[in-house]
């Protein structure tokens, strides 16, 4: 599926630039009509090329929903297990591909 970008209508981009410090900082992603951040435009690309192989588990949420508990568990249950190696951050056990897009930066 091919995603298309467009920028936000002007009465959009004013009530985000009234709550984000980084101004016209969004665009609008098509079929979906979803408002995502500009930066995704770049990195989303580069995701959706990445290698997809039989064995990887990807997990998809909203925020605030227990996804880092589910990560936890996910992980360990895929690694025997191993809570010697669970002690190491999440972060660096189970990465968030979009992180980089979701960090503003003035």
């Amino acid at each position: 599926m091919q995603l298309v970008y467009r920028e936000l209508d002007a009465d959009i981009v004013r009530r985000t630039n009234a709550v984000f410090p980084a101004q016209n900082c969004f665009v609008e992603v098509l079929p979906d009509q979803l408002i995502i951040p500009r930066k995704y435009v770049e990195l989303g690309e580069s995701i959706r090329s990445l290698p997809v192989y039989e064995d990887d588990v990807w997990m998809i949420s909203y925020p605030r929903t227990g996804s880092t508990w589910a990560q936890e568990m996910v992980w360990l249950l895929g690694h025997e297990l191993d809570y010697v190696a669970a002690e190491q951050d999440i972060r660096m056990r189970s990465p968030l591909l979009e992180l980089s897009a979701l960090i503003i930066i003035r």
